[in-house]
This record gives C-alpha cells, structure tokens and sequence, in this order.
C-alpha cells in the first residue's frame, strides 16, 4: 500500500513539473498572440532581435506567474487552473454548439463524435464540475470571477468587440525563427 502511495505520487509529481514548464511555454505564447491580435499592449508582440524570442510577454508572463505563487498556495493556484479549465471546456462546448446551429455547411477538420449527445454529456458534467468547484472553494471561485471581470473590462477598453476579424489579421506574416522556437 505505501509503495503504490509513493509510485503515485511520484507519478504526480512529474506530471507537475511537466505542468509547469508546459504552462510558461504556452503562457507566454498566448500573451504574445494576444498582443499580436491587439487584445493586449502591442509592446507584447516585440521579437528580440538576438534570441528570436518574445521577450516582453515572457517577462510579463513571469511576472504575473511570480506574484501569484507568492500570494497563493500551491492547492489555490492549481483550483485557479481547474476553474479556468473547466471554464474553457464549458465555452468550448457552447461554441460547437452555437456554431453547428449558425454554421451548419462550415468546413469541419474534426467532428465531434456521436454529435450532438456527447457533446451534450460533457457539458453537463463540465456544469457539474463547475458547479461542486464553486460550492467547495467559494473564496478561490470570486478571486476567479474577478480575474474574469477584469479580463472583460480589458476586452471592452481595448475596444476589440467592435472590430471584425479580417483576414489580415488571421495570415498577418510572422517571423519563421519564432514559428520554430
């Protein structure tokens, strides 16, 4: 019983380092692709000349990244990380929804398996989940919703809500050595 308990954990453990390194990777690119569409300062989306890098949304991502492993403990930081995940599969599956419904002859890469019932399975489980995460972390769910609500107030200052999505703004060429790195 307590070797399986440590195999566990140990498996746990790496999960979490690779966790980590997966989330300063993949922070500091969605910064930077944000920045680059204008949801974000432009200031965001400068490469460094030398290391080919996105050196100010990596800089801000840490930044951000370091305050709250200061202010938080590790479980609050990763029931921030359910919430949003859980957050994101609940939009996720709205999204497919509302897009069959006004897309109907839309060209699909994928399609989602046994449409429209598992879909449908995984929403509510996502509402139920959403649901048991608010009622037993209530603190950790309203500094949540804060963080949404100024995320929304950013989008609405930033104006983005009014500008169509051009084309231009989908191909706008992009440096290669940052595309590889």
């Amino acid at each position: 019983m307590i070797i399986s308990c440590k195999i566990f954990a140990s498996i746990g453990l790496f999960g979490l380092i690779a966790s980590l390194h997966g989330i300063i990777l993949a922070s500091s690119r969605q910064v930077f692709a944000m920045a680059r569409s204008g949801y974000l300062p432009r200031m965001l989306s400068d490469i460094n000349h030398r290391f080919k890098t996105p050196h100010w949304a990596l800089v801000v991502s840490g930044v951000v990244s370091s305050i709250f492993i200061y202010k938080f403990k590790t479980d609050q930081i990763i029931m921030l990380s359910v919430l949003g995940a859980v957050v994101m599969y609940i939009m996720s599956m709205l999204s497919l929804f509302i897009l069959r419904k006004k897309e109907p002859r839309l060209s699909r890469p994928f399609l989602a398996p046994v449409y429209p019932v598992f879909p449908a399975i995984a929403l509510v489980i996502c509402v139920i989940c959403l649901i048991a995460t608010i009622y037993f972390n209530p603190d950790m769910s309203l500094i949540f919703a804060g963080g949404l609500v100024i995320v929304l107030l950013i989008f609405i200052v930033m104006g983005k809500h009014k500008v169509a999505l051009t084309e231009d703004m989908m191909s706008a060429p992009m440096d290669e050595e940052v595309i590889n790195h």
